[in-house]
């Protein structure tokens, strides 16, 4: 199991050094999210106005950014809830981590401020967090699933595979154009479809596993936590897969098209 040190005073320290760096990231997701949110307003009222959307392109690029700072914020308000309010174990940190790593790794702003020549002094220097946050996006829910809800691999096998994942999104974030990229941007859009397969093979794992302590491990209070657990993150990758994989190549925008 997935436990803190036996020492009272080694305890306390990793508790507030995982508070710290909690705080940390929260502002920085908080401040790339409205930072961001001008430059994307500006973006996709371009985009609006050149595929003719019948809301004027200002309004329909504000609808558009407003509906995408709302997840970020709300993904971070969930990662607070999370971590504040549910007991102090390293499993409770991973999902909160998770969370508020999807406020930024999963939404456009950070993108559009490192497009931004003007800002490219100031925003470069944030380029590898906000990298490193969007790899924890994409990789942190698997072993949240291998390991939920008592920090036990289940089965063993699945060590294996979360190691190999993060492997090839520590080889992501090293190697840009490394093939099936879904860290970076361009890759990610340009081979949506494959890097939707590859999401669909390592996510089917982690529900099996789920699937396999529910069955064979977990006692009944465990059971009834990988339920709530299973329903949420389920619709999550699946929701998150399907957009991605059906929608890679679509903007928000053509919702808003004649």
């Amino acid at each position: 199991m997935w436990l803190l040190p036996q020492s009272q005073k080694a305890a306390a320290m990793v508790k507030w050094i995982v508070r710290a760096l909690f705080v940390i990231i929260l502002a920085f997701s908080i401040v790339v999210i409205i930072a961001g949110a001008s430059s994307r307003v500006a973006e996709l009222t371009g985009e609006c106005l050149h595929q003719g959307a019948t809301l004027p392109a200002l309004t329909c690029g504000r609808i558009a950014t407003g509906l995408e700072v709302a997840a970020g914020l709300a993904s971070c308000a969930f990662a607070v809830f999370i971590f504040a309010r549910l007991p102090n174990t390293p499993m409770i940190w991973l999902i909160a981590f998770f969370f508020l790593s999807l406020s930024t790794g999963q939404t456009n702003m950070a993108d559009t401020l490192l497009n931004l020549d003007i800002h490219k002094s100031l925003w470069a220097t944030f380029r590898l967090p906000i990298l490193v946050l969007r790899a924890a996006s994409t990789s942190l829910y698997l072993p949240i699933m291998y390991l939920a809800p008592n920090g036990r691999f289940v089965p063993r096998w699945t060590r294996v595979i979360c190691a190999a994942v993060f492997i090839v999104h520590i080889y992501w974030l090293l190697f840009p154009d490394a093939p099936f990229n879904g860290v970076y941007g361009a890759v990610r859009q340009d081979m949506s479809e494959l890097i939707f397969l590859l999401s669909l093979a390592w996510s089917a794992t982690g529900i099996y596993a789920m699937l396999y302590r529910f069955r064979h491990s977990a006692s009944t209070i465990e059971r009834q936590q990988i339920k709530w657990l299973a329903v949420g993150l389920s619709t999550m990758v699946i929701g998150g897969m399907l957009y991605y994989g059906y929608t890679g190549r679509t903007k928000f925008i053509y919702l808003f098209e004649r």
